[in-house]
């Protein structure tokens, strides 16, 4: 099987046709005919079907479609990979993570590091598994673990700060802890952000999610010009085991 052959099979799935495919891969009609024939013939199976005068993928294709884009990303990492070093240049990673993770951690970092050549891809939380999983990106940071066949692992742990009032009595203490910090008024961010999700998470576990009754809801990064920020880090709470750097 070669990548040509995959890349043909994947621009006639994407284009709904050998005709327009051929037009797309500036590949003669018949030819792309017989290199499809001989990817089912190699693979024992058909890969497409013909309903009512028009070009469907079969089950069997289907199945094939995801490794076959897999297999062409993971071609083109690699020779992207071994070009760069050939050149003497450091390899380039695409990075999935969220708005958070870039102005927080991985902008600083590579603006101050020799050797990280990074592209920063900005995904929603929820999607930066799959992300990494179609290979459009080399690897992910997250706040918090989601079930997915890749390899996952704690990397760096990053607190979760909370703001408070100069005359609040936490203003001069270093932490605080999150059953002392449910017992007030809150204002949080909504359940788009992914620090509000954890927080949430552990408090379930502990007397249940945080309630309407104490808490105000916002977007961030707005925030109450009148709070004094104290920037205290909140550790005693198993919240800051992030790899993005959260703040409230």
């Amino acid at each position: 099987m070669e990548i040509r052959t995959i890349r043909y099979f994947l621009t006639v799935v994407d284009t709904g046709s050998i005709s327009a495919a051929s037009r797309a891969l500036h590949v003669a009609q018949p030819s792309l005919s017989r290199r499809i024939r001989q990817l089912e013939t190699s693979l024992g199976s058909e890969l497409f079907v013909r309903h009512r005068g028009r070009l469907h993928i079969s089950p069997a294709g289907a199945r094939l479609l995801p490794v076959a884009r897999d297999l062409v990303t993971r071609h083109d990492q690699a020779v992207t990979m071994m070009r760069a070093l050939a050149e003497g240049r450091e390899p380039r990673l695409t990075v999935a993570c969220t708005v958070t993770t870039i102005n927080d951690v991985l902008a600083p970092l590579a603006a101050v590091s020799r050797h990280a050549v990074l592209n920063l891809m900005e995904v929603p939380t929820a999607a930066i598994a799959d992300t990494v999983s179609s290979g459009q990106a080399d690897l992910g940071f997250s706040s918090h673990p989601v079930a997915t066949d890749l390899e996952v692992s704690l990397v760096v742990r990053f607190p979760v700060f909370a703001q408070a009032p100069a005359e609040q009595p936490w203003a001069g203490r270093p932490t605080v802890a999150l059953t002392e910090l449910v017992r007030e008024p809150l204002i949080v961010p909504t359940l788009a952000y992914s620090a509000r999700r954890v927080s949430d998470d552990h408090l379930s576990r502990m007397s249940g999610p945080l309630g309407r009754q104490s808490v105000q809801e916002m977007d961030l990064p707005r925030a109450p010009r009148h709070w004094r920020h104290v920037a205290r880090a909140w550790r005693s709470s198993p919240t800051n085991r992030s790899t993005a750097c959260t703040r409230w």
